[in-house]
């Protein structure tokens, strides 16, 4: 009898992890597609944008929040279809610095 409630344990477990894990790749799938109707908007709307006068510099002051390095390359990349190539990036905790000497070493 304690082998086979051992054995359903284990059996309800497993199903439980299972479960778990398709529900885990449904987040970061929703989050993935989010991600991507968020870029492709942001592309189009600023392309489409009428700019009677695209700035030559343009600098950024990032806040406290932590720092997600793929928005910001994507935004260096629309910043350079639009023709602003020169970009000065500011954070207040140096987190950038820090990023780039890791990825240095």
């Amino acid at each position: 009898m304690a082998a086979s409630s051992r054995a359903a344990a284990i059996v309800r477990l497993f199903l439980l992890r299972c479960i778990h894990s398709v529900y885990l790749m449904h987040l970061a799938f929703a989050e993935a597609l989010r991600t991507l109707q968020m870029n492709l908007w942001l592309r189009r709307s600023a392309l489409s944008a009428a700019i009677p006068r695209v700035p030559a510099h343009l600098g950024l002051a990032l806040g406290d929040e932590p720092i997600d390095m793929r928005r910001l390359a994507d935004m260096v990349g629309w910043c350079a279809e639009l023709g602003i190539h020169r970009i000065t990036l500011c954070d207040a905790h140096g987190m950038l610095l820090q990023v780039a000497s890791s990825r240095e070493a």
